[in-house]
């Protein structure tokens, strides 16, 4: 391989890794990935409504315009149908009794995957 084709692929590596590195972003989780949790209620809970949503996450989340990422909340897979959440909680009202998934997914200010998501089960009673 000739010194210029060694030297591009050294810049390209460099610049890949240079890529992930976004310490605004705010703390990751114990393996440097950025991680969301649903910490209320619990995974098989019994609830009724109207029913909180709490979630911690390993970075910072706020509005869209503010740069931080944020999550999106969806229930029974419907992904499409989601709600952007800028704070650790969000409220559920309109779910029928039964049982229901409820999904969390760490999203970047673009709406693009930060690759962190939770999901529990809860029975509407």
């Amino acid at each position: 391989m000739s010194l210029r084709l060694w030297s591009l692929v050294a810049v390209a590596l460099l610049l890949a890794a240079a890529c992930g590195d976004d310490s605004t972003a705010g703390a990751a989780s114990g393996d440097g990935e950025p991680a969301i949790s649903i910490e209320s209620p619990a995974d098989g809970d019994e609830v009724t409504l109207p029913l909180k949503v709490e979630v911690s996450t390993s970075v910072d989340i706020g509005p869209e315009e503010s740069g931080k990422d944020h999550w999106h909340l969806f229930v029974d897979g419907e992904e499409l149908e989601y709600t952007v959440e800028t704070s650790s909680e969000a409220m559920l009202d309109d779910l029928s009794p039964g049982e229901h998934t409820i999904n969390a997914t760490l999203q970047h200010a673009d709406h693009s995957s930060a690759g962190a998501s939770d999901e529990i089960t809860v029975t509407v009673t």
